[in-house]
């Protein structure tokens, strides 16, 4: 599903923005040739090619939903504007004002999960932990070990696989799992000052990411096999970015 807004520019306000609503569904990611392929379906020792049920998973790049929206618009206010004054000052104050925003934001990524060690004897195919719980987001502050993180999901609901020769029970990647998602503002605001018909000079206040928010990074998703638990830091997020920079600037046109 794919909608689009747009506003010519009327009475100095400018609209474009689009929505996106799709999955993407691959065998393999055509950016990332042979990158976490699973060649081998269990339980056949003979590990036979050509996996494709567990190929078959939302692509890198799949985020559900998408939302892009940029404005520009002139405050009507100062000579000229719907809202002015008949005082030279009082417009020469309150005129020349122009606010400009870009909004971003989008769900996460598919995750994909792996194990640390290997019970495959097969090259570049790491096996996956195997699924025993419907898994749960639950965002807590964790605190195990030489670990500190935010964990983003419950990692008690995989268990490793310890089965010799088999692959686990997990897809190449999962739809129904998936990293954070991003929420942006980046807004500028700008005042011109015009000198005659000649000079013109704009002042530039620019913010991105102007409300700070926390962008957190994917979790861990490799599974350091303790005994029969996946432990360490699988299921937890441990850094962010994106924090907020803001930039002076002037312009002068003639």
């Amino acid at each position: 599903l794919q909608v689009s807004l747009n506003r010519r520019t009327a009475r100095g306000l400018f609209l474009q923005g689009s929505y996106t609503y799709s999955k993407a569904m691959a065998y393999i990611d055509d950016n990332t040739y042979g990158n976490q392929l699973r060649f081998n379906c269990p339980p056949s020792p003979a590990m036979p090619q050509g996996c494709l049920q567990l190929n078959y998973a939302p692509a890198s790049f799949d985020h559900t939903q998408m939302l892009k929206m940029a404005f520009v618009y002139e405050l009507p206010f100062g000579a000229g504007k719907q809202w002015r004054s008949p005082s030279r000052a009082v417009n020469a104050i309150i005129g020349g004002w122009q606010v400009n925003g870009i909004f971003t934001g989008f769900t996460g990524a598919p995750l994909s999960l792996s194990q640390g060690s290997s019970v495959l004897n097969t090259p570049g195919t790491s096996p996956t932990p195997n699924v025993v719980a419907s898994p749960k987001y639950i965002k807590d502050q964790a605190q195990f070990g030489s670990y500190s993180g935010i964990y983003w999901f419950d990692p008690s609901s995989f268990v490793p696989n310890l089965t010799p020769l088999s692959i686990g029970n997990l897809p190449r990647r999962l739809s129904w799992l998936r990293g954070p998602g991003v929420v942006q503002l980046d807004a500028s605001l700008f005042r011109h000052f015009r000198f005659k018909e000649r000079w013109d000079v704009e002042i530039r206040a620019e913010a991105m990411n102007v409300t700070n928010s926390t962008h957190f990074s994917d979790p861990s998703t490799s599974c350091s096999v303790v005994g029969a638990a996946c432990l360490g830091s699988f299921g937890q997020v441990r850094s962010a970015f994106g924090q907020r920079i803001v930039q002076l600037g002037a312009m002068m046109r003639f």
